[in-house]
């Protein structure tokens, strides 16, 4: 019997395709991702537009009749909500329909913890949809421990994420071309606004550079912080060891990746996942990871296949890097490793596998039980500051 299932979101971006795609594909399935609002302008300027047509399970709630919405949702046996405003609950659901929550953390920033926010979002997940079966797919570590606070979920959260793009390489051959630049190559991706830390990797090349250290960094983005970074690259006298490249399409920043050593993400607690983590373990990037980005902690085992150091901390950061300067070799093997993490476990294809599994269990009221630690395991409660104290 051909199972129904509908990814209700605002809209479809390059992080889903391919999870999309995946689920499509898959026998016994139909699956529709419904769009139900236009990609804003900040989104598009970078680079996100999608042509729709090309995509045989997209369906725009903007050009559907509302019989056919209501059709869409009330036939649905497994509704995934993403960041929508859709309210299903107009509608006649089924009885056993399966309802799973695509939510990165709730409490990104620094907050006062309200009696009036714990009870909105107590209702919105905990008690709104309590006649039906529900569950959360944390796309981002810390989210179970934001769901923890609030009651909700309880012992139905599980590890998920966005899915970029696979690219297969002859991993051993990409790796050596790595191993001849010199001098070694580091990259940050990002838009250039204060939670992403630019400003962390700029002090970095400054203490790199004060130990005639050899290297080369480029980043690669645009933002309001852009002029100011540029003039503190100049005050640092940093201009011959740090480029910044600007804004460029997803393909050019996939080459920046397989040309570069290491790759740094230096997010705050507001990145809720940090796609470019997945893309740069797929091109062979040694990754230090800001432990506050919501991907980092499920994809990256310190010192196995990257390097993870203390949020804000430039002696932490910059620890990891030494390490991969003074041991080319070691730099290499956390490379290599992050490779196959993605390859083997971190991809679309696998994340639509598992989460079938996962809704067959789920369904049948069956017992969780994982045994990795990939897409649909069992997400644990992670502390904000798990890494290196407060």
């Amino acid at each position: 019997m051909t199972m129904k299932i509908v990814f209700i979101s605002n809209y479809l971006n390059g992080h889903q395709t391919e999870f999309c795609k995946h689920m499509s594909e898959k026998k016994d399935i139909e699956f529709i991702f419904l769009q139900t609002q236009c990609m804003d302008e900040e989104r598009l300027k970078l680079g996100w537009a999608l042509d729709s047509t090309k995509f045989n399970y997209l369906r725009e709630l903007s050009s559907m009749s509302e019989k056919n919405v209501k059709d869409l949702i009330e036939f649905a046996d497994v509704i995934i909500l993403g960041d929508s405003k859709v309210d299903i609950l107009r509608y006649s659901l089924k009885i056993d329909v399966l309802l799973l929550f695509y939510r990165e953390r709730l409490f990104k920033k620094k907050h006062i913890f309200s009696k009036t926010r714990y009870l909105k979002l107590w209702y919105k997940y905990a008690f709104k949809y309590r006649h039906y079966e529900t569950a959360v797919l944390c796309a981002s570590a810390y989210a179970s421990a934001d769901f923890e606070k609030i009651r909700a979920f309880k012992g139905r959260k599980f590890k998920w994420g966005y899915f970029p793009q696979f690219i297969e390489y002859d991993i051993d051959q990409l790796m050596q071309k790595k191993k001849k630049n010199s001098p070694v190559k580091i990259l940050w991706v990002g838009r250039l606004i204060g939670w992403k830390r630019c400003v962390d990797v700029i002090e970095l090349a400054k203490k790199l550079k004060q130990e005639n250290t050899a290297f080369q960094l480029n980043i690669v983005g645009n933002g309001i912080l852009e002029e100011e970074i540029k003039r503190y690259i100049n005050k640092l006298n940093l201009n011959d060891c740090v480029s910044l490249e600007g804004s460029c399409p997803q393909i050019q920043v996939r080459k920046y990746m397989e040309q570069a050593n290491i790759f740094i993400i230096s997010s705050t607690h507001e990145e809720g996942w940090g796609a470019v983590v997945n893309e740069a373990m797929n091109s062979g990037c040694v990754v230090i990871g800001s432990h506050a980005a919501g991907a980092v902690p499920f994809l990256i085992e310190n010192e196995k296949n990257g390097l993870i150091y203390k949020c804000e901390n430039i002696e932490s950061m910059y620890a990891c890097v030494r390490k991969c300067l003074d041991n080319s070799e070691f730099a290499q093997r956390m490379g290599h490793n992050a490779y196959y993490t993605i390859k083997d476990t971190w991809n679309a294809d696998n994340a639509a596998e598992k989460l079938i599994h996962l809704i067959s269990h789920l369904k049948k009221k069956d017992k969780i039980i994982t045994n990795d630690n990939g897409p649909c395991s069992i997400s644990g409660v992670l502390d904000d500051w798990w890494f290196g104290g407060k």
